[in-house]
C-alpha cells in the first residue's frame, strides 16, 4: 500500500512511532504499530588532516531505508532490528518488539522468532512499559507470551509498585500465587 509516509521520514530525524492502518470493506482497522527510531549525524574533524567525517548515531537511519518507493517493506523493516538491539535503549526494543508481535502485519515467521525471543529474553522490561502505560490488556499479553520465572516475576512486581500501578501490582501477585505456589515449610522435631 503506498502512502507519504517515505516523504514524511525523510525530512524527521527524531523518533516516531506510526499507527499502520488498512481499509478492508470500508472499515479501517490498525494492522501495525511501526516505531521508527531517531537518529542524528554529526561531522567530526581530523585537524591535522583537514578531513571531515561524518558519523551516524542511532539505528533510525537503517529504517528510513525500508521502503520501495513509496511502499513500505515490512521485510526489510523487520531485518533492521539486530541494528536496533546495537544502537538504542532496551525499553524501545522491548516496544518495538512487542508492536510487531501484536500487530504482525507483513511478519515473516523468521522475525516473529527474533521478537519473540527478545521479548523472552527482556520480559521485564516489556512488563513495565504495560505496568508504567498502565495498560492491563498489553500485561496480560505479554505474560501469555513471554516466558516468566519466579524471579522475573518478583522484579516485575517491584516495578509495578515503583510506578504506583496498584491494579497491575494486584494482577501480577495473583498471577504469581497461580503460577508459582508458594513453598511449604517444613519442621522436624
Amino acid at each position: 500500500m503506498k502512502s507519504g509516509l517515505k516523504d514524511i521520514l525523510s525530512e524527521l530525524r527524531q523518533e516516531l512511532r506510526v499507527d499502520y492502518r488498512l481499509q478492508v470493506n470500508g472499515e479501517s482497522y490498525l494492522a501495525a504499530k511501526l516505531i521508527f527510531p531517531q537518529f542524528y549525524e554529526e561531522a567530526v574533524e581530523n585537524t591535522p588532516a583537514r578531513i571531515i567525517s561524518s558519523r551516524t548515531h542511532g539505528s533510525g537511519h537503517f529504517y528510513r531505508y525500508s521502503f520501495d518507493g513509496k511502499e513500505i517493506k515490512f521485510r526489510d523493516y523487520d531485518s533492521q532490528f539486530h541494528n536496533m538491539v546495537l544502537l538504542d535503549r532496551e525499553t524501545l526494543c522491548a516496544e518495538m518488539a512487542l508492536n510487531r508481535m501484536r500487530y504482525p502485519y507483513g511478519l515473516s515467521r523468521e522475525h516473529q522468532e527474533q521478537y519473540q525471543e527478545y521479548i523472552n529474553e527482556h520480559n521485564v522490561t516489556a512488563a513495565g512499559l504495560a505496568l508504567k502505560a498502565h495498560d492491563m490488556e498489553l500485561l496480560k499479553w505479554v505474560l501469555s507470551c513471554a516466558d516468566f520465572s519466579r524471579e522475573d516475576l518478583e522484579r516485575s512486581v517491584e516495578a509495578a509498585d515503583r510506578c504506583g500501578n496498584t491494579e497491575g501490582l494486584s494482577f501480577l501477585m495473583d498471577y504469581r500465587h497461580e503460577h508459582f505456589k508458594p513453598r511449604r515449610k517444613t519442621f522436624e522435631l
